[in-house]
């Protein structure tokens, strides 16, 4: 069987909301599950067949952008079940790690890239230097959804959910 989120990922160059759904989350699994299934019901294909038939047909890559655009609400809704969840432990627990992180992580990224604007790059190491800002910028977009929320767009969007679903 194909690995779900390497082949998620690849799907996410026709619908870049899916990295969203991928990173940091412990349902990242189930979105890539949700993610190909909606590319494989599309094409008639499986796994990484799926992928090529829609990086060959660009009316099928559209119509997956579509799906995606559809199916954006019921993802969202379960990513932000999730924080909430975290957000509730940390306001039980009272623990010090979750803000110290933060810091660490927004210290880490801005002086990492500081230094790569003002130094450039190391001939030696450049590759993992690079690897690690990604991954330390991917770890800092996290933690800015964790305490402000993902954007104020989410949450009109929330709030025009939980106004439909009352009444």
């Amino acid at each position: 069987m194909t690995p779900l989120i390497p082949l998620a990922m690849e799907l996410a160059r026709y619908a870049p909301q899916i990295i969203g759904w991928l990173s940091g989350s412990k349902k990242a699994e189930e979105a890539a599950g949700q993610v190909v299934a909606i590319a494989e019901s599309l094409t008639g294909a499986q796994g990484n067949e799926a992928l090529a038939a829609i990086s060959a047909d660009p009316n099928l890559a559209m119509q997956f952008r579509q799906a995606m655009l559809n199916h954006e609400q019921a993802m969202d809704a379960m990513f932000l079940d999730d924080r909430k969840d975290a957000r509730q432990m940390q306001v039980q627990t009272r623990s010090w790690t979750p803000p110290v992180l933060a810091a660490v992580v927004t210290v880490g990224f801005f002086g990492v890239l500081w230094l790569m604007l003002n130094q450039g790059l190391p001939e030696a190491g450049k590759d993992a230097l690079l690897i690690m800002l990604g991954s330390l910028g991917t770890a800092w977009t996290a933690i800015i959804g964790y305490y402000f929320g993902s954007s104020a767009g989410s949450a009109r969007k929330d709030e025009l959910m939980a106004k439909g679903s009352q009444g």
